[in-house]
């Protein structure tokens, strides 16, 4: 048995080589004096190759001895010995840290006459001393006794000694928390050449370097490669390890913590619910700062999403929780309190908080740390607790000094454009801004979206880093000023030009990189350049398309993980080819106002809405008439009012309750302070009308089409239906929505195809084959609801008898050589993707999809539209998500989603509207009709009947849809003329 235990370990198996000796151990029953030194032999390693394997809790049950036992042997037995070594080490891994200490120390003297200085048990007896000393905060000690410990084990032992390894890593660690990341990356490359010569570069010891250097990233801010570098490890651990073996979980809650920080918060929350259900089921083989760390992402996470009571909750419990097994002065301690205080002064809680941070800090309890990350936080909290104290000149100097301290420091330290430093200069300029110091706050935040831009230049396109990083810094939050704050001051100073500038770059980033991806496809480099970039690309895109489908939870994770390397790759691809080839990146930088205005149609305008803190306003360009600044303040409470007016027109209950000036609360019982009845639809729509569109007609006399560009809660509203002074807005304008004027203007010069092949490619899926349920998913709990299958069974027990209708209408418009529509079986997902294959579909001017559609706005690529398929097709080949939609090869005048809520999406900072309405024009369409909440089948029918008469006669699709909805506003019938049907289509695009 004790021999294939050491094959399994020659094997680098510690799991079988553990339970192999495990039950070695048990073979020895009764204990004699002849048999004991075997036995705790036995025992001291069987415990340590458990706990390489993730398996505390049997290693405990192996240590649960009655140590009297021991006393026959003196204490400086060896077996005695190596059997007290594996007991400390069991202690570390339960979180004992100090007693694991004391253990070590007590028995130093017996390992070094025993085994002699330069044994493996004093070499690893003195690096497991020094890293307990890093877990209990004594950092100096431990790196003096870590340089020195790495100098003697380097003579005496070769590259590649476990020793030797264990050494150098241990000091990388103590390098990183003293705030020397650098080095600390720099000593662990250093050590992963030797591994990889000694055992090749998939071995699980150079794996580990990997995890650590990836650790070493994220503290330098370096977050994209942090992702790059824990992805393969993940990637690597879950198929050699299996998923549930503590270095994979800890792989996990790594990738938890970089998608949280990315933005990526739905996969970061999946990944935490995985890691903390593995922690109630495995009870002690998940260590419990494992547990910690997993809640305080969670936390973080509640914060970003505005849930700040929860979040506070959290940290509060992290803080003490870590207060109590590794003591006051570590680390995680530090970093938890220091989250807490942050939460606490946003909750507005800085009476209770503030005094604790003075006690801490003037007790040099920060100071002890050599992490400069944890002492500039430490300043910009203490800054912000001097900023809430009474005001007075002096204390909002010290408080302004001391945040401007912080900036200045991690600028220095990690560089002007981490993150770390990027959030200091925000709170510095939110906190001049506040006291009054305009200009000095306008500059820093010039400064701040220079840096944020050329922080995402320098991030893969496609990336997480490069989508939702620099969204961070978009909108104002709890003392932080970005973007849209810098755009008002540029606004409010006549700076238009500039205003316009940075509300673009706040905007629409991930369409126009979308479209900045097709110009380098056809850039001048060599034919092989091309296909490779193509083929690189459509790896990107069939991971995308399996993501959106996928519903087991680590499938999803190796998926995420494999994209993360595949955009990688691409990246890097462009890069090279653009300095060899010398290709230029091509520009993405936003229209001017005067280019814009050249490229308007007569008669035509366009609003850019943005909100700025509590503040709306708009700049209006019109075709005919000057640029103008406007605020829009004849309403405090523009986004309550739309919400609710929205939800009532789509037929969602709601109540918004006039409260003290003016503003609203939107809740179904009367709030105490109302000051009268709930508003009604009218009443909700007037204001509205009153509040927007009468300044911006007001901006604009002579335009008779409006091109609304509108951020958060105005992004979903439909400006057709609100009421101004002559009436509707339908009745004087033609009204289209576009997700930047970046985007508008790029789609208005590329409009004006010459001439289409066909005319019309058209789906009527108006019955759906009932799906039963598919086989049981690997993963048990962690497998989410099959969502593909609970879509499906709603469609076929809800069948669309007009769609047909509906398509057949459509279709007569057009010569019947000129059409492909499908029905039945062949209104297929196959159908639609042969089209896309062979190129056919870009050669329609008009397509057309009649169908139930399911949004997702909390992973709005995975909304879908129900498609039909053969008897025997899988969920998956009957639904089309909006990453499929994507990226289907694509190029008409117009797409119509004639289906339930197909313009309801996510609306994420900086990325814009994301779902359907990005997948239509990211598909390669010039416009798309989508519907803002569900329409009945007939009245759809009918709808889309006569728009697509306007546009056989000729008309724009902006005009077409314009005539449209006057006449059913016009109509005698109740049901046609309510907004209700016909204001829930809206043009996005192209108008």
């Amino acid at each position: 048995m004790l021999g294939k235990t050491l094959d399994a370990e020659a094997a680098d198996d510690s799991e079988r080589a553990g339970l192999l000796a495990t039950a070695a151990f048990h073979q020895l029953s009764g204990i004699t004096i002849s048999e004991l030194p075997q036995k705790l032999e036995i025992a001291a390693y069987a415990v340590e190759k458990l706990l390489e394997a993730g398996h505390p809790d049997q290693a405990a049950d192996i240590l649960a001895v009655d140590r009297s036992d021991l006393f026959p042997l003196p204490p400086d037995h060896p077996s005695r010995l190596r059997f007290e070594l594996a007991r400390a080490r069991a202690m570390s891994f339960s979180d004992a840290n100090r007693e694991a200490l004391n253990i070590r120390n007590a028995i130093q003297p017996f390992v070094l006459a025993t085994f002699g200085p330069y044994s493996d048990e004093s070499f690893s007896n003195q690096v497991r001393i020094a890293n307990l000393r890093l877990e209990l905060g004594e950092y100096s000690q431990a790196r003096v006794q870590l340089e020195a410990l790495r100098k003697s084990i380097s003579r005496h032992r070769s590259p590649g000694d476990p020793l030797r390894t264990s050494a150098v890593r241990a000091l990388a660690n103590a390098l990183g928390i003293q705030g020397s990341q650098r080095e600390s990356v720099g000593l662990l490359g250093l050590l992963r050449k030797e591994l990889i010569g000694a055992y090749g570069e998939q071995d699980g010891r150079v794996v580990d370097v990997d995890d650590q250097i990836a650790r070493m990233q994220i503290r330098l801010d370096e977050l994209e490669a942090a992702l790059q570098g824990t992805s393969k490890v993940f990637l690597w651990r879950g198929e050699h390890l299996g998923f549930s073996n503590a270095r994979t979980l800890q792989s996990s809650w790594m990738l938890a913590h970089l998608y949280k920080e990315l933005g990526r918060y739905d996969s970061a929350r999946t990944l935490i619910s995985m890691l903390l259900d593995e922690s109630k089921r495995a009870g002690n083989s998940v260590s419990k700062q494992l547990t910690l760390k997993t809640l305080a992402t969670l936390g973080s996470i509640e914060a970003a999403e505005g849930n700040f009571d929860a979040a506070e909750e959290t940290w509060r419990f992290v803080w003490q929780e870590y207060a109590a097994i590794v003591g006051e002065n570590s680390v995680n301690t530090v970093e938890a309190l220091m989250h807490y205080a942050l939460l606490s002064i946003q909750n507005g809680r800085m009476n209770f908080v503030c005094p604790i941070l003075r006690e801490k800090i003037s007790g040099n309890w920060v100071e002890t740390s050599s992490d400069l990350q944890v002492k500039a936080l430490s300043k910009i909290l203490l800054g912000l607790c001097l900023l809430t104290e009474p005001v007075s000149g002096q204390t909002v100097q010290k408080g302004l000094a001391k945040i401007e301290g912080a900036w200045v420091d991690l600028k220095g330290q990690d560089g002007a454009s981490s993150y770390s430093a990027l959030y200091a200069l925000s709170t510095l300029a939110w906190a001049n801004y506040q006291y009054g110091n305009r200009e000095t706050a306008k500059r820093y935040l010039r400064t701040l979206v220079a840096l944020a831009e050329q922080s995402r230049r320098a991030t893969p396109a496609g990336s997480y880093t490069h989508d939702s990083w620099f969204s961070k810094w978009i909108v104002d939050r709890s003392q932080n000023l970005g973007y849209r704050t810098l755009a008002l001051l540029h606004a409010e100073d006549g700076e238009l030009d500039e205003a316009l500038r940075i509300s673009e770059l706040a905007r629409d980033r991930r369409l126009r990189d979308r479209f900045l991806e097709q110009n380098w496809l056809s850039a001048k480099l060599p034919h092989d350049a091309l296909e490779r970039l193509r083929v690189l690309r459509s790896v990107v895109q069939v991971l995308d398309e399996r993501l959106a489908l996928e519903s087991g939870v680590v499938e999803r994770v190796n998926l995420e993980s494999r994209r993360t390397l595949a955009i990688a790759a691409c990246d890097h691809f462009e890069r090279e080819a653009g300095r060899r080839y010398r290709v230029k990146p091509p520009s993405s930088e936003p229209p001017s106002a005067a280019r814009l205005r050249a490229l308007l149609p007569v008669g035509t305008a366009v609003a850019s809405i943005q909100r700025s803190g509590d503040q709306w306003w708009a700049i209006v360009i019109g075709r005919d008439s000057p640029s103008r600044f406007i605020r829009l303040e004849r309403d405090p409470d523009l986004s309550s009012a739309a919400r609710a007016w929205v939800r009532l027109l789509g037929g969602v209950p709601s109540r918004a309750w006039p409260m003290p000036q003016d503003h609203l609360v939107l809740d179904y019982e009367r709030p105490a302070a109302a000051i009268g009845h709930y508003l009604s639809r009218d009443e909700l729509g007037a204001r509205l009308g009153h509040a927007i569109l009468d300044p911006i007609v007001l901006a604009a006399p002579q335009a008779h089409h409006l091109v609304i560009v509108a951020d958060d809660d105005l992004n979903g509203v439909p400006f057709a239906a609100l009421p101004i002074a002559s009436g509707l807005a339908v009745e004087k304008f033609e009204i289209a929505y576009a997700p930047s004027l970046g985007t508008y203007a790029t789609l208005r010069r590329s409009a004006g195809h010459p001439t289409w092949a066909r005319d019309l490619f058209a789906l009527a899926v108006d019955d759906v084959t009932h799906v039963g349920p598919g086989p049981a998913a690997d993963g048990g709990a962690y497998e989410h609801d099959d969502l593909k299958r609970l879509v499906l069974a709603y469609a076929s027990e809800h069948p669309l008898p007009f769609a047909a209708k509906e398509v057949e209408a459509v279709s007569r418009n057009f010569s019947a050589a000129r059409i492909s529509a499908f029905r039945g079986a062949l209104a297929s997902k196959a159908s639609l993707f042969k089209a896309s294959r062979d190129g056919s579909l870009q050669r329609y001017r008009y397509v057309h999809l009649a169908a139930h559609a399911f949004t997702v706005p909390s992973t709005p690529e995975r909304s879908m539209l129900v498609l039909n398929a053969p008897e025997d097709a899988s969920a998956a080949e009957r639904v089309l998500t909006a990453a499929e939609l994507a990226n289907l090869k694509m190029g008409s005048e117009l797409i119509v989603l004639s289906a339930c809520g197909t313009a309801v999406g996510r609306y994420e900072q900086g990325q814009g509207l994301l779902g359907f309405a990005f997948g239509a024009l990211a598909a390669g369409n010039e416009a798309a009709v989508l519907s803002l909440w569900e329409v009945a089948d007939d009245l759809t029918q009918r709808f889309m009947a006569r728009f697509y008469q306007q546009l056989r006669g000729g008309m724009q699709p902006s005009k077409a849809l314009g005539a449209t909805q006057r006449e059913f506003a016009r109509d005698a019938d109740p049901r046609i003329n309510d907004p209700s049907t016909w204001a829930a289509f809206v043009l996005y695009g192209h108008s």
